[in-house]
């Protein structure tokens, strides 16, 4: 291959990569399994290009000693993520969800490591960061909260994006470096700018912290001034930190009853209900998550899972130096004791893109090598060509596997999950199979129900507009879709020519 094509070809693979980086963003909270059918596809083209380019490397390419430890770590971990969705876990389906979303994931994480063992990300980072900070900022301008929610789950979930972006950016150009400097101060400016209108307090506190531990030198002071912080962002928020408190003692309740193996992964939101009754403050509003992502994870995979989990981002953070790369990812692992930004697939891919990247360091810093070489080159790419064909076959799938589709899985749900009239979440979840069984009136009740415990869920109202074209009353349904339109306008996409079609 002469350098030429090696060129173009190279060029072409970063503007895949740029595209994938943004529309993981743009795209992954889509309803809709083509979104994510593209982004596999798009990982695809970038995985065979990085092949084709580095062929005579990988042949000759060594697995050492750091390397080999964080990759069985991490398929380890997705090994016992098998085995608690389909062992432990009793409401199978939402588990799958999960688990598949943990195994895009750790193909990315493993796709992007072959191209960051050659060659920095930085550029191509930058970039998507830019062009995504900058459509929705002008999108927030525009049209305000309701067009966020179109692109991405709420505002919580734009704010760690941002706050990932902003400390990126920051200790970017704390390091004096001089490449793509106006990228990095745009969107550098344009982060700030979005913490601040989005009002996240666990992201403006930690970009606040940061300032103060990176330009003051005096620990009293630093300490002091933190503290201080701390203590004013719970006051001017008190409520949302009590409903906090609230959810962690709840999430570490279900830990310790679970303690091994936990309830099954993406359970919490169905667990979380029976435990209400035994606290002396009910929170002021609903939620599906503890607002801390690690007495979640443990909560629902056990002791065994989070350890696994947590061993294998603290190996690669003790051995890496880049603090470009390792410093937003302590942000973001700290806003995570608050927070459930990394349980949403978008800035989750993002936090094992960086550890990838990490990872790629320690790899060529490493001299220790491990013998046997290709078989290793073998067995590492093989688990990335099985992981791209679980992934796309199980997004095509992505509508069956979310619902309750036979009675056996149906009565299990029953028995398993405690329902009263304020957990909307559970009767959403009945409803959508009584929907399937043709019982529209009585699934009609039942959305009626979740609607009313929770107003802002566009599913139910586009569940309750066809519910009702089907009974005949086409003045509600146009009503409830109306609705549904206002709160997630995303979701017209999907269903928009089906209602057309059906009920002309």
């Amino acid at each position: 291959m002469d350098i030429l094509s090696e060129n173009i070809i190279s060029k072409f693979e970063s503007v895949v990569v740029t595209i994938f980086l943004i529309l993981v963003v743009l795209l992954f909270s889509s309803v809709s399994s083509l979104s994510k059918i593209i982004l596999s596809f798009l990982l695809i083209i970038i995985f065979i290009t990085r092949i084709y380019l580095t062929k005579n490397f990988l042949l000759n390419l060594q697995i050492k000693k750091h390397s080999l430890i964080i990759f069985i770590t991490i398929l380890l971990f997705l090994f016992y993520l098998f085995f608690n969705t389909y062992f432990v876990s009793k409401i199978h389906f939402e588990s799958k969800t999960e688990l598949l979303n943990f195994c895009f994931y750790t193909l990315t994480f493993l796709v992007f490591y072959l191209i960051s063992i050659q060659k920095s990300l930085v550029k191509e980072i930058f970039t998507s960061f830019l062009f995504v900070e900058t459509i929705l900022f002008l999108a927030y301008i525009f049209s305000g909260e309701k067009i966020i929610n179109f692109f991405v789950y709420n505002q919580n979930i734009l704010a760690g994006y941002c706050l990932l972006s902003w400390l990126f950016s920051f200790f970017y150009l704390y390091e004096r470096k001089q490449k793509y400097k106006f990228v990095v101060v745009t969107t550098f400016i344009i982060s700030s700018v979005f913490l601040i209108l989005l009002k996240s307090f666990s992201a403006i506190f930690i970009s606040a912290a940061t300032l103060v531990f990176v330009f003051l030198k005096n620990k009293l002071i630093k300490y002091s001034i933190v503290v201080s912080l701390l203590l004013i962002f719970i006051v001017l928020n008190f409520n949302s930190f009590v409903d906090r408190s609230i959810w962690i003692v709840i999430g570490t309740k279900i830990w310790v009853q679970h303690f091994f193996f936990g309830i099954g992964l993406g359970n919490f939101k169905f667990y979380y209900p029976q435990y209400l009754t035994n606290i002396w403050i009910e929170p002021s509003i609903a939620t599906v998550f503890v607002h801390n992502y690690f007495v979640q994870l443990a909560s629902e995979t056990g002791v065994i899972g989070i350890f696994i989990f947590l061993f294998f981002i603290y190996y690669i953070l003790k051995n890496s130096k880049n603090k470009i790369f390792v410093y937003p990812l302590y942000g973001i692992i700290l806003q995570n004791f608050v927070d459930y930004v990394l349980y949403i697939p978008q800035n989750s891919i993002l936090f094992f893109i960086f550890l990838s990247s990490l990872s790629a360091e320690i790899e060529i810093k490493d001299s220790c090598s491990i013998g046997q070489k290709n078989k290793n080159v073998l067995l590492y790419i093989l688990c990335i060509v099985f992981l791209l064909t679980y992934c796309i076959i199980s997004f095509i799938k992505i509508d069956k596997i979310m619902l309750l589709i036979n009675s056996n899985q149906k009565n299990c749900f029953y028995k398993t999950v405690s329902l009263d009239k304020t957990y909307w979440f559970g009767w959403k979840k009945i409803a959508v199979s009584l929907v399937d069984e043709g019982k529209l009136e009585q699934a009609k009740e039942m959305f009626e129900n979740v609607i009313k415990t929770n107003p802002l869920d566009a599913e139910s109202y586009l569940y309750l507009a066809i519910i009702n074209f089907k009974l005949g009353n086409k003045s509600v349904g146009y009503k409830f879709l109306k609705q549904m339109l206002i709160f997630n306008p995303k979701m017209g996409n999907k269903y928009i020519k089906i209602l057309r079609s059906e009920f002309k």
